[in-house]
Order: C-alpha cells, then sequence, then structure tokens
C-alpha cells in the first residue's frame, strides 16, 4: 500500500469525523419542559426553546439548560404579630415557575427559603380575619 493511498484515506477519515462533530456540536434538541440559555464567547445570546434548534458550532455553547416547570421551595415557618397582639404562626410554601430564562440565569444564583423570607410581605390584621381571607386577598384592602 503506498504511502499516498494511506494519508488521503487518513485526510478523509479526518474530514467526515470533523463534519460529524460540527454537526453533533451545531444541532440541539431541546426537550418540551426545559430552555437551553446560549452564550457565545461568556456573553448571553439567546434562549432556545421546546424542538429543534442550530447553534454556530465551537462558537456558540450551551451554557445553561433550565427547567420551566412549577417548583417548590420547603415549607418554612413566619411569625406574625396581628394587630390584636396575638402572635400567629404560618406555614407557607412558595411556587415559581420561570418565566425568561435568560434574565433568571445572570439574576438570581439559587433561590432560597431565605431570600423569599426577606421579600415576603406580610400584612398586618385582626386575628378574626386571618380565617376569611389568604395574604392576596388581605393585600388587595
Amino acid at each position: 500500500m503506498p504511502i499516498g493511498d494511506f494519508l488521503g484515506s487518513g485526510i478523509a477519515i479526518f474530514v467526515v469525523i470533523l463534519v460529524i462533530l460540527t454537526l453533533y456540536l451545531g444541532i440541539k434538541i431541546v426537550p418540551q419542559s426545559e430552555v437551553y440559555v446560549v452564550e457565545r464567547f461568556g456573553k448571553f445570546t439567546k434562549t432556545l426553546t421546546a424542538g429543534l434548534s442550530l447553534i454556530v458550532p465551537y462558537l456558540d455553547k450551551v451554557a445553561h439548560r433550565i427547567s420551566i416547570l412549577e417548583r417548590q421551595l420547603p415549607e418554612f415557618s413566619i411569625s406574625v404579630i396581628t394587630r390584636d397582639n396575638v402572635e400567629v404562626r404560618l406555614e407557607t410554601t412558595v411556587f415559581y415557575r420561570v418565566v425568561d430564562a435568560g434574565r433568571t440565569v445572570y439574576r438570581f444564583a439559587m433561590l432560597t427559603v431565605p431570600f423569599i423570607r426577606r421579600r415576603l410581605r406580610l400584612c398586618v390584621l385582626p386575628l378574626a380575619s386571618l380565617n376569611w381571607m389568604n395574604c392576596s386577598q388581605a393585600a388587595r384592602q
């Protein structure tokens, strides 16, 4: 077998492998319940929604895979003092869903219970009204 045939077949195999790798890196299939955040050179470029998507291979990369399903934080309790000076412990839970994955990735590192406690605004109510309304109804009053 001459050396020229060996080099020619080696280059052909290299080109085939390069084409397959380029297609593998450029075609992304995003599952139904996820959104992919794409970065180019470390900067946010776009989000890929469910289905077949194309990105520029070797330049773009999928930096984050975000689930858009509704999630629940662990239950926690909050101590509230009503207008009647009665201490009430509320068992709370928070459900959330990611709406804008691009902004979520770069604004929040991790959503935790202390973060929610700081952001949660509780209204001060008379004790008698706690049985009849939830916090969203009370906030409207």
